[in-house]
């Protein structure tokens, strides 16, 4: 879990590139706290256009060992906790009817699964399905609605035993080290957030073209199908964007992938 120390600095480094920043500590699972911690940030800056719910938490264990307590923490964080934070936040972006982007941090387990992962891996791809619903609900007010899937990041989250053996399969006391060379960095995230809060001026969303897609026989909607892929400068592997916007949210109906690096 991060620490108050974490908050601080992070504000810190903020106030260091010359942004006005507001630091508040909140819990994601209390819809209050986060809705107290909304009202400071809008007596201090007027108005919010851009929510990225980027709160998470997780650990390991085999489907049938790990705990009940164990379970329940994980969804509470990373998806209970995703939706809470839009709940707390996107009405006023909604009744201010100036458009906006809201990012969901989901992960590459939002799109696969991982051993050991159960838990962790039936949030994030809640968060995923959360995504496309709030799309399309938030379309007709112009806001717009994408998760981000990062793959592992090297952050104090993931400094642990379990995940360096989970990327160095079969090597005996894999070191902080080693294993760091296979995880991407956080600027690579934040580009990917930033890509997906800019994605309509950047054009950095693809229509599925082809033939439409069945189901049962049925061919369905194309109109709704869209996605887009962000990339960090050194690497095509970073981070995918998954994109819920429906064309009422772009007044766009074409547009070309953009990848960018």
């Amino acid at each position: 879990m991060a620490t108050t120390d974490d908050l601080d600095e992070t504000v810190r480094l903020v106030k260091d590139r010359g942004v006005s920043v507001l630091g508040v500590r909140a819990d994601v699972r209390d819809l209050a706290a986060l809705e107290r911690a909304h009202r400071l940030a809008i007596d201090e800056f007027g108005k919010i256009d851009v929510l990225v719910a980027n709160a998470g938490v997780g650990s390991f264990g085999p489907a049938l060992e790990i705990s009940e307590q164990q379970w329940q923490d994980v969804i509470d964080v990373d998806l209970t906790g995703v939706w809470k934070t839009v709940r707390a936040v996107a009405p006023a972006m909604v009744e201010r009817g100036e458009g906006g982007s809201v990012i969901l941090t989901s992960s590459v387990a939002g799109l696969v699964a991982f051993l050991n992962l159960a838990h962790y891996t039936a949030a994030k791809h809640g968060v995923v399905g959360l995504m496309r619903a709030l799309a399309a609900e938030f379309a007709p007010h112009r806001i717009r609605v994408n998760s981000i899937h990062p793959t592992t990041v090297d952050t104090p989250m993931v400094d642990n035993v379990e995940t360096r053996e989970l990327f160095l399969p079969g090597v005996e006391n894999p070191d902080r080290e080693v294993a760091a060379e296979l995880m991407k960095k956080p600027e690579c995230v934040a580009r990917a957030v930033d890509r997906g809060r800019r994605c309509q001026q950047r054009s950095a969303l693809a229509r599925l073209r082809g033939s439409p897609l069945r189901h049962r026989g049925r061919p369905t909607d194309r109109r709704r199908r869209y996605r887009t892929i962000s990339s960090c400068p050194t690497t095509r592997r970073d981070a995918v964007v998954a994109s819920g916007h429906h064309p009422a949210a772009t007044g766009r109906r074409s547009a070309r992938l953009h990848r960018n690096g």
